[in-house]
This record gives structure tokens, sequence and C-alpha cells, in this order.
């Protein structure tokens, strides 16, 4: 099924479906990934949202994804509890 991006806007349901699927995928990808990124996030000295993203796409690319060849635009945010999240940015 094909859909019309540009009309996604007449049909908020749809769009929040879209949404939900294509963050269960990148769940799922850095679950898969998830002890790799560890070691990853520990030897890398680069910006925690830059080791984030690559991290992303790897987990992404073993699952099997067409590749994305613009950046992922997102942030991940950490704060003081052990808790870390990625925030999809619309714009």
């Amino acid at each position: 099924m094909l859909l019309d991006p540009h009309q996604l806007h007449q049909n908020l349901d749809r769009l929040e479906d879209i949404e939900r699927a294509s963050l269960r995928l990148v769940v799922q990808a850095l679950y898969d990934y998830r002890q790799l990124a560890q070691e990853v996030f520990h030897t890398e000295s680069d910006l925690v949202a830059d080791v984030g993203e690559d991290i992303t796409r790897e987990a992404l690319d073993r699952l099997g994804m067409p590749r994305i060849d613009q950046r992922l635009f997102g942030k991940i945010v950490t704060t003081s509890k052990p808790a870390t999240c990625f925030i999809l940015i619309t714009h």
C-alpha cells in the first residue's frame, strides 16, 4: 500500500499508527543490538547523541532495513536517573 505523506495530516489516526510502528521497529532493533551497543558506548569518545545515532543506524542495518542516507532527526536524552530515551523530532 502506498501513502501520500502530504495527505497524512488529514488522517491523524493513520499517522499515529505509522509513528507507533516505526518506534516499535527502532526499539526492537536496539533491543537486539543492545550488547554490542553497550560496548560501543564504553569505547567511543564522541558525544552521546552522535554515538546514539550511529548505534541506531547500525541496529536498523542489522535488521535489514533500507539505508537512511540522511541525518536522523532525534536526540538521545539522559537524566540523572538510570534511564535514557530517544526522542524523534517530527520537523
